[in-house]
């Protein structure tokens, strides 16, 4: 019989080697369809991966975001794939304080947009825009889209 503690006995290694939640892609939203579909089910995939994770985890000195920001993460990518179906996130980071940076591209007028999400976790969130790396906008947002 496989248990939580048991499917995931490998600890934060696996996933904080690398620095990344375990999704990354180089796609953009003029690719088909079909792709972005699997590329965001895979983002909720890596997200539940880490719920899981850090709830097995909570209480220990690494500075990990909590499980109160990881299900925030997963509202917002819920409500980022209803409104931007074909742009799913090319990364999920952890932010270096324990929250989490979500990240996606998108073209506007044939240049390169990257929009990155963070949620901290003291409760807060902001949205940025950069492009031609340089912030274009900042904004604090909801930390949970859906309350």
């Amino acid at each position: 019989m496989s248990t939580l503690a048991s499917d995931y006995s490998a600890g934060w290694e696996d996933v904080t080697e690398t620095g990344t939640v375990g999704f990354q892609h180089d796609r953009i939203a003029s690719e088909p369809a079909d792709l972005a579909v699997e590329d965001w089910e895979r983002c909720i995939d890596a997200l539940r991966d880490l719920l899981r994770k850090v709830r097995l985890s909570e209480g220990g000195s690494q500075a990990l975001p909590t499980s109160e920001t990881v299900v925030a993460a997963m509202k917002w990518l819920g409500v980022l794939r209803d409104r931007y179906p074909k742009a799913p996130p090319v990364l999920i980071n952890f932010e270096p304080g324990g929250g989490l940076i979500i990240e996606w591209q998108s073209r506007e007028h044939g240049r390169k947009a990257i929009t990155e999400l963070t949620l901290y976790n003291d409760r807060s969130a902001e949205s940025t825009v950069y492009r031609d790396n340089r912030i274009v906008y900042m904004e604090k947002v909801p930390f949970s889209p859906l309350g």
